[in-house]
């Protein structure tokens, strides 16, 4: 069955014992409150992760005329952003220690300012179709989503915590599993060159 995000406010209902819905415009309270939350509790849940799934390169466009002092590029941070990972360019990509960067407003801007000449983001996006989400991160999403319906919609504060609890355990275990489809080269040793 594929995940909507009607499905996965209707888990969270489910887990507070409450009604579920049909669609994020009917009337009635848990509605109201699924769609005031989701999005807000989403985003929280895809920046404090590297999840595999979400995570995006693209190359970065420069600020035309920007200056930040002790820095010597500004550039334009990717549309869909919720948190840069690592800045590099074609001579740096395979360097650990990866550029130094800073995320900052500029001009009602937000712009990352460094030092990397034509660089490039690694970068947590704003994924929103609930169809690129595998089911652990769907359960987690769905254990935080309720804690935070649960403010409004039963004022229970020991739901609000164990849920919490739940959520962070499930994250934890989602984002383990996530990370096992990801595969990073590892320098090739040679034993023979090396003993020389």
């Amino acid at each position: 069955m594929a995940a909507t995000i009607v499905s996965i406010c209707n888990i969270a209902l489910s887990r507070m014992g409450k009604d579920t819905i049909s669609s994020l415009t009917e009337a009635s309270e848990e509605a109201r409150q699924c769609s005031l939350h989701y999005y807000p509790t989403l985003d929280s849940v895809l920046r404090e992760y590297n999840w595999p799934f979400a995570t995006k390169v693209a190359q970065l466009a420069t600020v035309s005329g920007a200056a930040i002092p002790g820095w010597d590029y500004v550039y334009a941070m990717p549309g869909d952003s919720l948190r840069i990972k690592k800045i590099y360019n074609a001579s740096t990509i395979d360097n650990p220690d990866h550029d130094k960067f800073v995320v900052m407003l500029y001009t009602n801007q937000k712009v990352i300012a460094t030092d990397t000449e034509t660089a490039w983001a690694e970068y947590i996006a704003d994924v929103r179709d609930p169809n690129l989400y595998d089911w652990q991160f769907i359960d987690a999403f769905a254990w935080r989503l309720a804690s935070n319906l649960a403010h409004a919609l039963t004022g229970n504060a020991q739901f609000v915590e164990s849920s919490m609890k739940m959520y962070y355990t499930i994250a934890a275990t989602a984002y383990a599993l996530a990370t096992t489809e990801t595969r990073v080269a590892q320098p090739t040793v040679n034993k023979y060159l090396d003993s020389r």
